[in-house]
C-alpha cells in the first residue's frame, strides 16, 4: 500500500502509512514540528514502525497515540447506516 497519512498532535505531525508487508502495521516516514516552537523534525529509516518509533521517542506518546487511532479507524471504518422515519419517506445515509 501506498497510501500516506497525516496526523497533527501537540505541534507536531506525523507522516506514516500502512506498511507493504503487513497492511496491520504502521510505518512511521517522519515527524515535523508545525508549530514552529521547540520539537523535533525526525526522517525514519524506511520499515521503521509505530512500536520502534515509540521506544526511540518515548515523549511522543500522545501523537503515537492519535497516529495508532488514526490508523485503526482507517483499518476498520464505521460501519455505514441508513435510518428511515416510519411514515415520512425520509432516508438518511
Amino acid at each position: 500500500m501506498d497510501e500516506v497519512h497525516h496526523t497533527e498532535a501537540d505541534g507536531l505531525e506525523a507522516t506514516w502509512r500502512p506498511t507493504h508487508l503487513d497492511d496491520k502495521k504502521i510505518e512511521i516516514v517522519q515527524v515535523h514540528n508545525i508549530s514552529g516552537g521547540v520539537g523535533p523534525d525526525v526522517m525514519f529509516a524506511p520499515g521503521t514502525d509505530l512500536v520502534a518509533a515509540r521506544e526511540r521517542f518515548p515523549a511522543l506518546g500522545p501523537l503515537w497515540d492519535k497516529v495508532r487511532a488514526e490508523f485503526w479507524a482507517w483499518l476498520s471504518p464505521a460501519p455505514h447506516i441508513s435510518v428511515s422515519i416510519r411514515g415520512t419517506g425520509r432516508r438518511w445515509d
